[in-house]
């Protein structure tokens, strides 16, 4: 059994019925996960490429733009509405 969790405790549990299945699922979902962290990567490189300045969140470190309220917030929406939300 495989058990995934996210930071508010949900959690969802898999049931495989042999290692090798619970396995391959681990493998692909390592590679989604990669996927996605690449393409939020690339695309925040693509805006700095572009010349926008960036700010870091003071929580989890995405980057925003001025327009965002990167200069002017110190964390993100996001993080924003889990502290106050």
């Amino acid at each position: 059994m495989l058990v995934l969790a996210d930071e508010t405790g949900s959690e969802v549990q898999l049931r495989f019925s042999d290692e090798r299945k619970a396995s391959g699922f681990l493998l692909a979902l390592c590679a989604k996960l990669a996927e996605v962290y690449n393409e939020k990567i690339e695309a925040e490189l693509e805006k700095a490429k572009n010349g926008e300045k960036m700010y870091p969140c003071d929580d989890c470190g995405e980057l925003r733009s001025k327009d965002e309220g990167g200069t002017v917030f110190t964390v993100c929406e996001g993080c924003w509405d889990k502290a106050h939300g």
